[in-house]
């Protein structure tokens, strides 16, 4: 009996750890099922589910905002814009949809036509944008933004009111700068043009490249940008004199003088191409008439004198 029961102690000893490895498989098992059921929880609600609602998402606004519904798509500032300021459309906007009663008639649809634009006026948060509250980087009016009439800069012969010109500097030897670019002619009038000065740096290269053209015998002109939405601002490569600078500086008046003096250049020159034209007109007018003289002379004119 003590032998028995000391051989049915020792199987029982011997089957226990056979026990526990089966414990541990099966924990493991009910371990990866319950991990591969959280796994494909996580990626559904993660990964699928958002998909699906972004989806039914879309799908509402299409219909919300058909042709013939009363909601539309706008967007809206989600922070305070000062004015003059540009607005970062990647950080700066949220897109909303909202009922058309509640937006302007010129709401913005595409926000890429606010790049280049900076606020006409100071903006709030949840301000929804419209066009009128944009204007061209280039023709933002600041404090410093002054309007000026020119009468000795050469207008382009082709210029229309609402044109983008350049300003440019071109002494006598042909060599020829940029003095300011893309600037908007506000006003029109003949030979006189207005445009907006940025900033008083700009003021000053126009002063200066006017007293150098005045001294040295070249001209200020405009050329044209025939799609000025397309392109690019061209980059000022005029550089102001220092020498100039003092001058003007020293003496108001000898600006004055030099937009004087360029002025009477640019009207001298047009009087005598019109001259020119005038001269070449009656020189064609006098060479026709002698030919119409010599055909209507009979050929037996000399034997008759």
């Amino acid at each position: 009996m003590k032998l028995g029961s000391k051989n049915g102690k020792e199987s029982r000893k011997l089957g226990e750890p056979k026990k526990k490895r089966n414990k541990k498989i099966i924990f493991l098992n009910i371990g990866l099922v319950v991990s591969g059921a959280i796994l494909t929880t996580s990626i559904y609600q993660c990964v699928v589910l958002p998909k699906i609602i972004e989806s039914e998402h879309q799908k509402t606004i299409k219909e919300m905002t058909d042709s013939n519904s009363d909601y539309v798509q706008a967007w809206i500032l989600n922070k305070e814009i000062k004015q003059g300021d540009p607005i970062d459309i990647d950080k700066d906007l949220e897109k909303i949809t909202v009922s058309i009663a509640g937006v302007p008639k010129d709401y913005i649809q595409d926000n890429q036509k606010i790049k280049k634009m900076v606020t006409r006026l100071k903006l709030t948060e949840n301000t929804v944008l419209s066009e009128d509250m944009l204007v061209d980087m280039n023709q933002a009016v600041t404090d410093s933004t002054k309007n000026q009439d020119y009468d000795w800069i050469k207008v382009h012969a082709f210029a229309k009111q609402g044109d983008y010109v350049d300003i440019h500097y071109k002494k006598v030897d042909g060599t020829d700068y940029i003095v300011a670019s893309k600037k908007k002619l506000i006003n029109l009038n003949g030979s006189v043009f207005s445009t907006n000065l940025m900033d008083e740096d700009e003021r000053a290269l126009i002063n200066g490249a006017t007293v150098e053209a005045s001294v040295t015998g070249g001209i200020l002109y405009t050329s044209i940008y025939p799609d000025p939405e397309n392109q690019t601002a061209a980059t000022v490569t005029y550089r102001l004199n220092d020498t100039i600078k003092k001058i003007i500086e020293n003496d108001p008046n000898v600006l004055n003088s030099a937009k004087e003096k360029l002025k009477n250049n640019n009207t001298s020159s047009e009087n005598n191409t019109t001259v020119k034209k005038t001269s070449t007109n009656n020189n064609s007018n006098n060479s026709n008439d002698n030919e119409n003289e010599s055909e209507l002379k009979p050929p037996f004119a000399k034997e008759v004198g």
